[in-house]
């Protein structure tokens, strides 16, 4: 029994320690993550000093939603929110593709669709933004009033990229042209995986094939943008932001497929971003200040998706 109370405990420190704990943690985070390359090479300098100074960051969904739901939260809980913050003063550039923006606004529709059910049955997954709502403390019957902060009704897509400019300096912009340039055996190959991995996911085929085009554009994209730059993995300046375990895999699975050797990955988690803030070369850029209130580690705030749906009936009819 005491062990999984000091493991919910150690967690609570480091997702949300107090204000005078953060810079002690955050530093010896930064300790062990330089041991951890000295491990890996006996040059740190020179291995640190490749890596990026500058740069364009393409963000996924997964990234975007927490955005809106840590609006519920007190300022010292917003990890994504610092992260991103932290990224924007060290110079590097944020973008979302258009289909991410009409990802999001679906979301918020389904989510409100399902705030309206009332009682009715309910088939697949309680909405993010829905159970991170319900988490908050708020009542329910605030949560359309909620989601109008952030679109309208008549241009809904148009508001949920100008609250992201404005709020986070995320512009979009568009990767089709870029995918496009692929050589048509590695687009199909691209394609399809995806495809297969969001077929495994949804039961609407429509819905499954829009995704996965999402998807291998950003995949795919990202790494044409990246053919006129380096060869070193480290050294690339653009790259995926995303929290899909699938996208970590997708170079290995699709080199498998075509036969071919693994392109260097396009992707990005935010752990890595954060550690990456702290040693590499943007952390020059950083005040003292945001140096040192880097979240320690980025907590994956899709187990909300999980609300069991009794809870949320409990809860509405509290």
């Amino acid at each position: 029994k005491l062990v999984p109370l000091i493991r919910a405990s150690v967690e609570v420190l480091l997702l949300s320690p107090s204000p005078p704990i953060q810079p002690y943690l955050r530093s010896m985070a930064d300790s062990y993550t330089l041991f951890a390359f000295l491990r890996e090479t006996p040059d740190v300098q020179s291995a640190v000093t490749k890596m990026f100074s500058h740069g364009d960051l393409w963000l996924d969904t997964t990234i975007l939603l927490p955005l809106f739901a840590e609006e519920l939260l007190p300022d010292e809980l917003k990890q994504y929110t610092r992260l991103l913050s932290a990224v924007r003063e060290a110079g590097l550039r944020l973008y979302v593709i258009p289909g991410v923006i009409t990802e999001v606004e679906r979301h918020m529709n389904r989510a409100m669709v399902f705030a309206r059910r009332r009682w009715e049955r309910w088939d697949g997954t309680v909405p993010f933004l829905y159970s991170a709502h319900m988490w908050s403390g708020r009542p329910s019957s605030e949560f359309e009033d909620w989601l109008d902060r952030f679109r309208g009704q008549l241009l809904p897509e148009e508001d949920i990229a100008e609250y992201l400019e404005n709020q986070f300096g995320i512009r979009v912009m568009s990767l089709r042209s870029d995918m496009d340039r692929a050589p048509e055996a590695t687009r199909y190959a691209v394609q399809e995986y995806w495809r297969e991995i969001q077929e495994s996911r949804r039961t609407d085929a429509d819905v499954a094939l829009q995704l996965a085009d999402h998807d291998a554009e950003s995949y795919l994209g990202v790494i044409q943008r990246r053919a006129q730059e380096g060869t070193s993995p480290l050294g690339y300046t653009t790259w995926w932001l995303t929290l899909d375990r699938h996208a970590h895999q997708a170079s290995t699975q699709i080199a498998r497929r075509e036969g071919t050797v693994a392109v260097a990955s396009p992707v990005m988690g935010p752990d890595f971003l954060v550690n990456y803030m702290a040693i590499g070369p943007v952390r020059r850029a950083l005040g003292k200040p945001t140096e040192s209130q880097l979240p320690l580690t980025m907590l994956d705030l899709s187990v909300l998706e999980l609300l069991p749906m009794e809870l949320v009936d409990q809860a509405n009819a509290a």
